[in-house]
C-alpha cells in the first residue's frame, strides 16, 4: 500500500471540490488529493511534492486512496450539517 496520507481541511475543500468528486474528473480529483496530502508529521506537503507523491500511487492503491478521502469528507460534512442532510 502507497504510504498517502490526507488530511481533509474544511477550511479549504470548497463547494466545487464535493461537486468534481461526485462527478469523477480525475484530473480534478488529483487537484483535490494534492491540496489535501500530508506528510508523515502532519504538514501538508509542498504543491510539487504532492503533485508528484499523488501522480504516483499505484493503481492498485487508488481505491484505499479515495475511500479515505470519502471518510474524511463524510466526517466533515457530518460536522457540517449535524442531520446529514444539510439545510432544507
Amino acid at each position: 500500500m502507497t504510504d498517502i496520507k490526507l488530511a481533509v481541511d474544511v477550511e479549504v475543500m470548497t463547494f466545487d471540490d464535493l461537486i468534481d468528486i461526485q462527478e469523477g474528473n480525475l484530473k480534478k480529483a488529483k487537484n483535490i488529493l494534492v491540496k489535501f496530502a500530508v506528510g508523515p508529521n502532519g504538514k501538508p506537503l509542498l504543491k510539487d511534492e504532492a503533485e508528484a507523491v499523488i501522480g504516483k500511487i499505484p493503481l492498485k492503491d487508488l481505491r484505499q486512496v479515495f475511500t479515505d478521502l470519502r471518510e474524511q469528507v463524510s466526517a466533515a460534512m457530518d460536522d457540517t450539517f449535524p442531520n446529514g442532510s444539510g439545510p432544507s
